[in-house]
């Protein structure tokens, strides 16, 4: 699979420049499971997490990679996980308020460019849910 599939443009190649230099390669993220993440890159899927620098450095739960991120990725000389060193500037993001008492935003998804929310019509239909 190549990145265009993904939806890799020039203007994602553009904000891709400031990591060109450090050899990390672009990556879109597919899945996230609480500390580890499903990427993609142009020639391979493989597991991810985040760099050490990253993770002191963010502040929210919305300043980690998201499910449709375009990231910045150290490829594993081996078996190992790659290692998220950025994340390009969010085209539009699909988020709700964190569940609980706390208002702080949680990223559900990001770089959508269509979104359907689908529901049953049945007797357990709650507006709220949705």
């Amino acid at each position: 699979m190549k990145l265009q599939d993904l939806g890799w443009t020039e203007d994602w190649q553009h904000k891709f420049e400031p990591y060109r230099g450090a050899t990390l390669a672009p990556g879109r993220v597919l899945a996230e499971h609480k500390n580890s993440y499903r990427v993609a890159t142009e020639s391979v899927e493989l597991a991810a997490e985040v760099a050490g620098r990253l993770r002191y450095e963010s502040f929210r739960r919305s300043d980690f990679p998201a499910v449709g991120d375009f990231v910045a990725l150290r490829l594993p000389p081996g078996q190992g996980p790659a290692i998220v060193h950025g994340i390009l500037p969010r085209k539009t993001v699909f988020a709700r308020k964190v569940a609980g008492e706390r208002s702080e935003e949680q990223v559900i998804a990001a770089n959508l460019d269509v979104i359907f929310i689908v529901t049953a019509l049945d007797r357990d239909f709650n507006l709220r849910r949705l």
